[in-house]
């Protein structure tokens, strides 16, 4: 038997069929699946309610968490004048939490604090004097 991908819906239908007191065989034989396919079906129904239940990995790991983004948040309304560099900085002291500007320029967006080309955070990227020369 060759990988066969069925919907959500043949294999809630399957798992009928075994109520129904199809054998294992016979269902799996309808169905073109293994009984090995259908016993996990049954043991994913049996402990997460779902013959498919979802995946918990999706998607990429938060850098920054809710208690990091409130604190962000704090800062930049009692320092509105920060540039990005800075609070990368501070970030990096003070959380421990390694970041570029660019993730943190998307981080900020997404709390709504940046919009457009205007910015509670000036979007201007500082250089240093040291560095151009």
């Amino acid at each position: 038997m060759g990988y066969r991908s069925l919907s959500t819906d043949m294999k809630n239908r399957a798992m009928e069929l075994l109520n129904d007191e199809w054998t294992e065989i016979e269902v799996a034989e309808v169905f073109g699946v293994s009984v090995r396919s259908l016993r996990r079906w049954e043991d994913n129904f049996a402990v997460k309610g779902e013959v498919s239940p979802r995946s918990v990995l999706r998607g990429h790991p938060r850098i920054l968490d809710a208690a990091v983004m409130e604190d962000l948040w704090v800062l930049i309304e009692e320092s509105p004048a920060l540039y990005l560099d800075e609070i990368v900085d501070y970030l990096a002291v003070v959380h421990e939490i390694h970041i570029s500007i660019i993730a943190l320029h998307n981080n900020l967006q997404a709390l709504g604090l940046t919009s457009g080309n205007k910015s509670i955070v000036r979007i201007v990227f500082c250089i240093n004097t040291e560095e151009s020369e």
